[in-house]
């Protein structure tokens, strides 16, 4: 289960919990400081680092059993000297580079040599070799295919070479549409959280979103004909206007470019963003929604009524991604975090 980002803004301690109760047996994060932020939350299960990791971190990574990434000779005997430090073993999955361009050894003979030789270094330990998809969440699944070509045909090398290891490269869109890529490991990351990796991904009915955003109102008022709401006087009312203000901003997460094209739900009806969204408010046009008083709830995503607004919707009008929208919003809430169950 891949709880990075702080479990992509949901909280990567409760994900985990809840993912391992669900029969989850490892766990995937970014960086050393995420790892250690689940230990220190009780988790004990395997713990791999997707990413690098900085010198400073490596000996505390080897003492709490965290699985690190190798990607270069390197970064292998800056491991296997911290190991000798330590002394205890270092578990490591090493990265493929076959075809996203950011991290791992080339899928070629030097670079399986440079593996070889990483692996082979005093206090290293090979539990696993990975790759990552660039493509398995579009429709042509061609590239997709060239890269498990490339990353099978590695794998078998090392296997030749006597190494035993687990092999996974399947992520959220691979995990539905690509069974074939399963593997020993998937490593399922957006389609935890109900969101699909793309729309070309279907996620079917036994998916839910685990995210909703709300808010409430703390302000109404009466805006008159011409005049203008909010910085910059981007939104002038053509009528007058009952405009509702709701204390959340872009310092929580929410992306400016809903300003004036943004929408949120308010006792079961769509009401939209007007003027420029501010750093900790925005202001909502209620005027065909008499009912709205002081305190109700604001639905920014999620269900309110009939009515509902998902990440997706949200990116798209972002002109971004619900990876991203994810993030930004979970990550910056400045509210409190509420987590419930749903059986």
């Amino acid at each position: 289960g891949v709880v990075k980002a702080d479990g992509y803004g949901h909280g990567a301690a409760e994900v985990a919990i809840a993912a391992k109760e669900a029969g989850c047996s490892a766990f995937g994060v970014a960086t050393a400081e995420e790892a250690f932020t689940l230990r220190m939350s009780g988790i004990k299960d395997k713990i791999l680092i997707l990413g690098t990791s900085c010198e400073d971190s490596i000996a505390q990574c080897i003492r709490r059993g965290i699985t690190m990434t190798v990607c270069s000779y390197d970064e292998a005997r800056l491991i296997s000297e911290k190991a000798a430090i330590v002394r205890r073993k270092a578990e490591v999955h090493i990265k493929v580079d076959t075809g996203m361009r950011r991290l791992g050894f080339p899928p070629n003979e030097a670079g399986l040599e440079e593996a070889v030789l990483s692996v082979t270094l005093p206090g290293i330990c090979l539990t696993g070799i990975f790759s990552h998809f660039a493509t398995s969440d579009s429709p042509d699944k061609s590239y997709a295919f060239y890269q498990a070509n490339l990353f099978e045909r590695f794998c078998k090398e090392m296997r030749a070479r006597g190494f035993y290891f687990r092999q996974h490269i399947a992520n959220s869109a691979a995990t539905i549409s690509l069974p074939e890529f399963h593997y020993e490991y998937v490593r399922p990351g957006i389609i935890l959280y109900g969101v699909t990796p793309s729309d070309t991904i279907e996620l079917g009915q036994n998916f839910l979103p685990a995210m909703s955003v709300e808010s409430n109102v703390v302000s109404i008022r009466k805006v008159r004909q011409n005049e203008s709401v909010g910085y910059g006087q981007t939104f002038f009312a053509q009528e007058e206007k009952i405009i509702a203000t709701i204390p959340a901003g872009y310092a929580d997460g929410l992306p400016r470019i809903l300003s004036n094209r943004g929408r949120v739900i308010i006792n079961g009806e769509f009401a939209p963003i007007v003027g420029n969204i501010c750093m900790d408010m925005f202001m909502a046009d209620i005027t065909r929604i008499p009912s709205v008083k002081i305190g109700d709830i604001v639905t920014i995503v999620g269900k309110n009524g009939g009515k509902s607004i998902s990440m997706t919707e949200l990116a798209a009008l972002a002109e971004t991604i619900p990876y991203e929208t994810l993030c930004r919003i979970g990550n910056g809430l400045r509210s409190k975090r509420e987590f419930f169950k749903v059986r």
